[in-house]
């Protein structure tokens, strides 16, 4: 019995993705190696970057974020109540206090002016996701919090290529 389904994503091949992507997977390189070098030279370069370092997904990238913020449990954090969980769920699993700001209706991304009510002193980052790869208020979210000294952390997972 065949079933339809209606696809959430489907690939679009444009070049030599597919069999560049084969010759990965016949390689012994399970992780690591001249593949991840080359994606990480790429976005250092794509992006005017000193730094950057391939994870296996978003939510392990949000996740050495907040250890390299150094956050601790009882931390607090702000994130969207709307959009992929991982900061959240990350936060619980390392014990965070997890505090959930509205997101503009029409962006699906964080509210600068929601997020001002739920900024307390014990707010020690906050995070934004550019839900569906839209991006928002960046400019000023960020200046609002470098003013009150507490971390900005973007999750830009599903916004690659986006342009704010």
């Amino acid at each position: 019995m065949k079933k339809n389904f209606i696809p959430w994503a489907k690939p679009f091949f444009f070049g030599s993705e597919k069999s560049l992507m084969i010759k990965a997977l016949k390689s012994s390189w399970i992780s690591g190696g001249p593949y991840v070098l080359e994606l990480e030279r790429l976005f250092k370069k794509k992006f005017n970057s000193k730094y950057a370092f391939a994870v296996s997904n978003g939510t392990s990238a949000i996740h050495l974020a907040f250890l390299a913020a150094d956050l601790k449990p009882g931390d607090e954090i702000i994130v969207p109540g709307y959009g992929y969980m991982a900061a959240a769920n990350i936060g619980k699993l390392m014990n965070l206090k997890v505090i959930f700001s509205d997101v503009n209706e029409h962006s699906y991304c964080l509210d600068l002016e929601n997020l001002k009510k739920f900024i307390s002193r014990n707010t020690k980052a906050v995070v934004t996701i550019n839900t569906y790869g839209n991006t928002h208020d960046l400019d000023n979210i960020k200046n609002f919090l470098s003013k009150k000294k507490i971390l900005f952390i973007e999750d830009a997972a599903e916004s690659l290529g986006s342009k704010y």
